[in-house]
């Protein structure tokens, strides 16, 4: 007979075995929690206007559909490239008036220029201009009683990062930036908002933008001085060591004073980065082998202790009745 005591007793040690690598592994791993894989990061942001280091280039976006038989549009969605589009819209079926004769409905997405800076805060990102017009360029008006538009834009601060909460405005030729109620969408710095019209629109910060290109600091002077003229000399005050005159050159007006770049901190390396410690992957591929190790045990064992076959009776014939 088997014993079946030793058989659990076998398969315990196989479960305490990839119990004990799966906590090694977590324990010499370099992050507090296991990674969550949930998609592909958002692309870097694109700006029209980029600041220093950042990718530029914004894209905008062109659609064109067929209206349909009772002078309506049919679904339209739009988006700009970039993976979690910068900026997109939805507009269900029948949210605009078509008017008759019109052929084609065209929907555009394009980066622009704002036209004014907003009350307060700074423009976190692009300004995109979202429209939908006739073949002729005409907009087509939003039909009374209509779905919303939902209008979605991808900015910089992302609040379960930056604690920064933006607001999404419109901007509208002689009233200015109205804001458009927007709210936070969860994911990706993407915000949106339901309208009536479309337009301009930017996503707004609070603060003071940190793109901003900072204001040169004025040139200290030692109380009492008198500010030189270009070309002057300068003659040491008594008691200085300096034996020779030199000549003060005054920064040109406008030009930032550079400013010394901050050497990156590289942080030492750890266990599992290629630094010395226990890589995650060989506490894996051991793992491995002391399972196959038990397992092919836990088969060898078995097959030893295999009970003998019974033994195999002799088939009994009946003899064939004779023929009369």
């Amino acid at each position: 007979m088997v014993d079946v005591s030793s058989e659990r007793r076998l398969g315990a040690a196989l479960v305490g075995i990839a119990v004990l690598a799966v906590a090694a592994a977590q324990m010499m791993s370099p992050f507090a929690q296991p990674p969550l894989y949930d998609g592909p990061l958002p692309s870097p942001y694109v700006w029209l206007d980029a600041p220093a280091g950042q990718p530029s280039g914004a894209q905008s976006a062109t659609m064109s559909f067929e209206p349909t038989k009772d002078h309506s549009n049919p679904l339209i969605v739009l988006s700009t490239p970039e993976y979690t589009p910068q900026a997109q819209f939805f507009a269900l079926a029948g949210s605009f008036t078509v008017p008759a004769g019109t052929t084609s409905i065209l929907a555009t997405i394009t980066p622009v220029e704002p036209e004014a800076p907003p009350p307060a805060g700074y423009i976190d990102g692009n300004v995109y201009e979202m429209s939908v017009n006739d073949q002729a360029g005409a907009p087509l008006t939003f039909a009374t009683g209509a779905t919303p538009i939902t209008v979605a834009m991808r900015g910089i601060n992302d609040p379960s990062v930056t604690g920064i909460t933006d607001e999404m405005w419109l901007y509208e030729p002689g009233s200015g930036w109205l804001d458009a109620q927007s709210k936070y969408a969860g994911t990706a710095a993407t915000y949106l908002a339901n309208m009536t019209n479309l337009g301009v629109f930017a996503l707004v910060a609070p603060g003071q933008d940190p793109n901003a290109t900072p204001t040169p600091p004025a040139t200290p002077t030692q109380p009492g001085a008198t500010p030189t003229q270009p070309g002057a000399t300068v003659t040491p005050s008594p008691g200085a060591s300096a034996t020779s005159s030199a000549t003060s050159t005054p920064l040109a007006s406008g030009t930032p004073i550079a400013s010394a770049t901050p050497t990156p901190i590289v942080p030492p390396p750890g266990p599992g980065s290629g630094g010395g410690g226990v890589p995650i992957l060989s506490i894996a591929v051991l793992a491995l082998v002391a399972a196959a190790i038990v397992g092919i045990g836990l088969f060898a064992y078995r097959r030893a202790n295999r009970p003998p076959a019974p033994p195999s009776r002799p088939v009994q014939r009946r003899p064939k009745p004779r023929r009369r």
